[in-house]
């Protein structure tokens, strides 16, 4: 039962705290026929990309998946910014099914190799209360961090949420192969072990690492720098509209 709550935190928090930011930074209000093409991109791309991982996974030298899940990262960082800089509804659908497939790609065919018991589906149901109550944390943390410096606490929160999804993609590319990381900087992990439970937050809330490269914080900095810039931008745009 521990290993089903630990999976499903793992891999549902991630897709929860990216749909609380999606909800938070859209200026429009979801309504109506809106709600059902939310469902629809946050399903229909999730399901075709599972059902074709095998034969993805059986390309480019067997690196396909790899190079999917590195491209699924890029992608997600792009409809982050594209949400930052426009704040529109087509933004949050894009950074939805970007999500969605990333995260449900892991989650569910290790649901389809579960032999379902009554343990395992106390543990799945006790990781999905967990979620949505850190989710529902967030949304208040959020309207908190909204008071503080005109709302750029919560830009930045965003920014370095997405940052650290951006550098699992080197992760992966190194674990394939396609690249080597330098050595790290230092080790953190005698202050705090990403492995640990406050690390694993960490860790997904902001991507943070016990033992970073220079590679990795480079990338880190310059993602997050983006973000803030397309959010700048935006509320320029905007203040320079009559």
């Amino acid at each position: 039962m521990i290993n089903s709550v630990i999976v499903t935190i793992n891999q549902l928090l991630p897709l929860a705290i990216i749909g609380v930011f999606a909800i938070y930074f859209v200026d429009e209000k979801i309504q109506g026929k809106q709600w059902g093409a939310l469902a629809f991109f946050v399903t229909v791309p999730a399901l075709a990309y599972i059902a074709a991982l095998e034969q993805l996974s059986q390309g480019f030298n067997y690196l396909g998946f790899e190079y999917s899940q590195i491209l699924l990262i890029v992608l997600l960082t792009l409809s982050a910014g594209g949400l930052a800089f426009f704040r529109n509804f087509m933004s949050t659908l894009a950074l939805f099914a970007c999500a969605t497939c990333l995260y449900l790609s892991h989650y569910v065919p290790w649901l389809m190799q579960l032999q379902l018991n009554t343990s395992v589906l106390l543990g799945i149901g006790l990781g999905v209360g967990i979620v949505l109550s850190m989710a529902v944390l967030l949304v208040f943390l959020l309207a908190w961090l909204a008071q503080w410096l005109n709302g750029w606490l919560c830009v930045a929160l965003f920014a370095l949420h997405v940052s650290g999804q951006f550098i699992t993609s080197l992760d992966i590319a190194a674990g394939a192969g396609l690249i080597t990381l330098p050595q790290p900087l230092f080790d953190g992990r005698q202050w705090l072990d990403e492995h640990s439970p406050i690390g694993r937050l960490l860790k997904i809330l902001i991507g943070y690492e016990a033992m970073p490269s220079i590679l990795s914080v480079c990338v880190y900095l310059g993602a997050g720098a983006l973000l803030l810039l397309a959010a700048y931008w935006q509320r320029r745009r905007n203040h320079a509209l009559p």
